[in-house]
């Protein structure tokens, strides 16, 4: 957010202690534990980073509930709401890419392991294969250089049919992605739900296509007394919140299979 649109006075015991403590060298700096890091990538395995990154939403999202109640009247407190639901989105995209690329890495390194059709339909040209056969690259090395840094790593996972061509890739064939995810979804929830695979894709695609209105078209909405979308605290936390839940019901659908 701008730093210099919204000046409060820290009031808060230790305040001033605190800051110096956060102001010293990195070296040297210690930060608490649940420190929320945008779009954070930190070495550990994709269901923790996508913990991570849902986490930071929400707090964007409190953020601007806060902002909300005290009235900062030189700030928007609904760009706070549009900057959570842009996090949200891109955490779960950033999580299917980083679930298939690390499936595709075990696939390969995995002797014996049988490979699914839609993975094993995937050109390589002769060069890289070359490059195998005289021992410059490893097989893994190969893949991920020519195919997981190349095209693969510029696909966006944010709409259903690019998400299921993803998971297409490490799935076996006969699993079918967004049926199982629906079942698991009717399972989970608490008393039961009437999710459907029409409703799911619906709410995947307008959770997704809000985020591009936000991100590409300021969210515009000519006909709105304020030029843009309206958006709110509960709408952008049930966002966040059916994302956390829709990805938890696609991990345990490709843990099973």
């Amino acid at each position: 957010m701008p730093a210099f649109s919204v000046i409060a006075k820290i009031g808060a015991p230790g305040s001033a202690d605190r800051l110096r403590e956060i102001g010293r060298a990195p070296a040297t700096r210690r930060e608490p534990d649940n420190v929320a890091h945008a779009f954070a990538t930190t070495g550990d395995g994709p269901a923790d980073n996508l913990r991570r990154n849902l986490e930071y939403a929400r707090s964007l999202a409190e953020a601007g509930n806060l902002l909300n109640r005290l009235q900062a009247g030189s700030f928007d407190p609904d760009d706070m709401f549009r900057a959570a639901w842009t996090q949200a989105v891109t955490a779960l995209d950033w999580w299917v890419a980083q679930e298939v690329r690390a499936r595709i890495l075990d696939l390969v390194a995995e002797d014996g392991t049988a490979v699914p059709d839609r993975l094993r339909r995937k050109e390589i040209p002769f060069a890289v294969l070359d490059d195998v056969r005289s021992g410059t690259r490893s097989v893994a090395e190969a893949v991920a250089e020519h195919f997981l840094d190349g095209k693969f790593s510029r696909q966006s996972y944010q709409g259903h049919e690019a998400i299921g061509e993803g998971f297409g890739l490490v799935l076996p064939s006969t699993t079918k992605l967004w049926p199982s995810v629906v079942k698991v979804l009717n399972e989970q929830a608490p008393g039961g739900t009437d999710s459907t695979l029409a409703s799911v894709k619906d709410r995947l695609t307008e959770v997704a296509q809000r985020r591009h209105k936000i991100v590409h078209e300021y969210d515009s909405a000519p006909d709105q007394p304020s030029g843009r979308n309206p958006i709110n605290y509960k709408e952008t936390l049930d966002a966040i919140q059916w994302i956390d839940t829709l990805t938890s019901a696609i991990n345990e659908v490709i843990t099973r299979s």
